[in-house]
């Protein structure tokens, strides 16, 4: 449970989210919507909830659009654009999150950490810019390449991945459940599952992602 006395005058202790909102300040997953304001009636956006979940990922604040995510464990990183070139660092884990700087051949010019070198083409996957809505200056836009780069997220749309617009309380169900499955995240029953009254209105490719949340107690219904 997070002791950080939050900044915000919209939380007051005796608010049902209290310790919630302290908890995502101090692990720096939410800003406030200004200094003083966390607005926690607000809705949240895709891109909002991408961003979020790509910082409790760890994804290092420095990213800009244009990542790459890494396929394979072990992977070298190359002094040159060749096999024969030394190596300047080693990526451990697959589906580490890096900055793509260049293209040379069959290999990519890359950053990760304070370590720059190259990738071969093959050991790493790149986002190929297909949501046409995802402009490049966006604090969100890194984020979402990674969602869909690792399958977390998809666009709405084959060309729209719609950062801006509100996220529903199902894609938050998926996504998440998208990131647990991805990143060997267990969720653990801890109650039994409990059918919504609305259950008709869940999308049927979300109905999974909703009842393993609620029987994992991250979520509740609202009634």
């Amino acid at each position: 449970k997070s002791t950080t006395t939050i900044p915000f005058t919209d939380v007051g202790t005796d608010r049902w989210s209290y310790d919630a909102v302290s908890f995502v300040y101090a692990k720096g997953l939410f800003n406030g919507m200004s200094a003083t304001s966390f607005a926690p009636e607000s809705t949240m956006t895709r891109g909002m909830f991408v961003t979020v979940l790509g910082r409790f990922a760890g994804l290092p604040a420095s990213l800009s659009s244009g990542i790459g995510l890494v396929t394979a464990t072990g992977v070298n990183i190359r002094t040159g654009p060749i096999t024969d070139s030394a190596v300047a660092g080693i990526i451990s884990n697959k589906n580490t999150v890096v900055q793509v700087t260049s293209v040379s051949g069959d290999w990519y010019g890359i950053k990760y950490a304070e370590v720059t070198g190259f990738i071969r083409r093959d050991l790493i996957k790149i986002y190929n810019g297909n949501y046409t809505d995802l402009a490049a200056n966006m604090y969100y836009s890194p984020y979402a390449e990674w969602a869909c780069l690792t399958g977390i997220a998809n666009g709405v749309a084959v060309n729209t991945f719609s950062a801006d617009s509100d996220i529903t309380r199902e894609n938050m169900c998926m996504l998440l459940y998208n990131y647990a499955l991805i990143y060997g995240k267990t969720l653990t029953k801890t109650t039994e599952k409990s059918s919504f009254t609305d259950d008709s209105l869940i999308s049927s490719n979300a109905k999974t992602a909703v009842y393993e949340l609620q029987q994992a107690g991250i979520i509740n219904g609202m009634g």
